[in-house]
């Protein structure tokens, strides 16, 4: 096992939402708690995902399904603060939140079965450290996410 900066930050990730899953699983009865578990539930995936691939150091089939599901984890991380927003503040975000759902189902499709927003590729950053290229969708993935994020931020404020 190799230890490194990026393994600590994503195990101790990895446990810290663990613990807040458990809590919301017992005592989550309200709706935004729901919601604020699948936001854990989400970044747990990605935390996870990013733990595992810390620990891989070759080209494998495993280390390319590993990151896909951790990318699937990032996308639904955006959905969830968008719909906690839209509880909070009593806006009329509907149409959005659902919009958000959509993007993040359509893009774990594409993240799991093409290479438009992943290309299965590994590039080694160092003996420690496995990055994948980006697809043609990626950076569309990632400014739909990050807009979207953005958006219930401008709405919490």
């Amino acid at each position: 096992m190799s230890i490194n900066c990026f393994f600590l930050s994503s195990i101790s990730l990895s446990i810290t939402t663990l613990f807040l899953i458990i809590i919301l699983l017992k005592y989550g009865k309200e709706r935004i708690q729901r919601i604020l578990l699948l936001f854990n539930l989400s970044v747990f995936v990605w935390a996870i995902a990013a733990t595992a691939i810390s620990q891989i150091s070759s080209d494998s089939q495993l280390s390319d399904l590993i990151w896909r599901i951790g990318t699937i984890g990032v996308s639904f991380t955006c959905p969830t603060p968008l719909h906690i927003t839209y509880i909070l503040t009593k806006r009329n975000l509907k149409k959005a939140v659902i919009f958000s759902y959509i993007q993040a189902a359509i893009f774990s499709i594409l993240i799991l079965k093409t290479n438009l927003v992943l290309i299965n590729i590994v590039n080694p950053v160092s003996k420690d450290f496995l990055i994948f290229s980006p697809g043609k969708l990626y950076l569309f993935w990632f400014l739909s996410w990050f807009l979207l994020i953005s958006y219930s931020h401008f709405y919490l404020i």
